[in-house]
């Protein structure tokens, strides 16, 4: 890289600051929150740095919409996830309950 792009680059860190990584890494330390969610839903399959620019994404989505459209901030919570995928949630309680030398019969209750 030449000495000017360089000079410029680095300009251009200072004007930006810390890094977008940064709110990321942020968002998993607030324990009940919907970016603390994605963050441990990501971080297990991709690392913590790959989940934090993840979740700085999101951010700066938000962050758009919320400044366009002129609403609140809305956190969905951490069970977010859970809620969207209840199916998944339960196979994989039982495979955690087989894993640990149990058998697991289910039934549905009526609501």
């Amino acid at each position: 890289m030449r000495g000017h792009d360089r000079e410029c680059e680095e300009r251009g860190v200072d004007l930006v600051g810390p890094g977008p990584d940064a709110s990321g890494l942020g968002a998993r330390n607030k324990k009940q929150s919907y970016l603390a969610a994605q963050f441990r839903r990501i971080a297990g399959r991709q690392g913590d740095k790959r989940a934090a620019i993840a979740v700085a994404q999101s951010i700066l989505v938000a962050t758009y919409f919320i400044v366009r459209d002129g609403v609140e901030y809305r956190d969905l919570g951490p069970d977010h996830f859970h809620r969207l995928t209840p199916d998944k949630v339960v196979r994989d309680l039982v495979k955690r309950l087989e894993k640990l030398g149990h058998r697991v019969t289910l039934e549905k209750i009526a609501a």
